[in-house]
């Protein structure tokens, strides 16, 4: 139960770029008694046995996976084969673990038409990133004249975001407007034959390598 709550502000510059302000809720609540006390608190401890029970097999599962994990990494690396760099592709290998080093080389370049990029590389990554409002909400209580006083501020700060952030459900939505939409996609562009000497790599195998970001504003 609660009465009747306020809202006051602090801090400029929300409407200008890179700016940051705040809008504090304040409420009141009566102190809960004493059964109400006790009934919360036994309801938090049968909870707590609950979970505790719950969490004893989850825990065996999960040691489990992680020993036969550990059991696969070691059979792979005892029968993985080395290869070493300009050595040819045998039939004799075909469906064993192998291992070499090398540089990628790709026939032609990879293009972003929309931005004019070309390059030649195995991966090209486009990020788009778009300057939002974002909304913290920070809340503390204290004891006030034999009621509890809650203080709930909310906190908006402009973010470079690659995700879209509704403003629509902010507490102050009417100064903290977003865009519905970002202005560009993101995307990512693989090279179709890719090399290294002799051995051709598939997409499926560059997927999984983690390349070094090249950055470029």
């Amino acid at each position: 139960m609660h009465r009747s709550s306020a809202m006051t502000g602090s801090g400029g510059g929300w409407s200008h770029g890179g700016g940051s302000d705040s809008v504090t809720r304040v409420s009141y609540h009566r102190k809960p008694g004493f059964f109400e006390r006790a009934g919360n608190t036994l309801c938090g401890a049968v909870f707590g046995a609950v979970l505790l029970v719950a969490a004893v097999p989850v825990l065996f599962f999960n040691e489990g996976r992680a020993v036969q994990t550990a059991q696969s990494l070691d059979e792979g690396l005892s029968s993985c084969l080395r290869l070493r760099h300009g050595n040819p592709p045998f039939d004799s290998n075909n469906g064993r673990l192998v291992h070499m080093t090398g540089d990628l080389a790709t026939k032609h370049p990879l293009v972003d038409a929309q931005f004019g990029v070309s390059i030649y590389a195995a991966h090209l990554e486009r990020r788009v990133e778009m300057l939002q409002w974002t909304e913290s909400q920070s809340t503390r209580e204290y004891e006030d004249n034999g009621e509890t006083r809650r203080e709930t501020t909310y906190s908006y700060s402009r973010e470079w975001r690659s995700d879209l952030v509704r403003s629509d459900s902010f507490q102050e939505s009417l100064r903290h407007r977003n865009p519905t939409m970002m202005p560009f996609s993101s995307s990512t562009f693989d090279s179709g034959v890719t090399q290294v000497g002799d051995f051709s790599l598939s997409v499926c195998s560059l997927a999984t390598r983690p390349f070094e970001r090249e950055k470029s504003p």
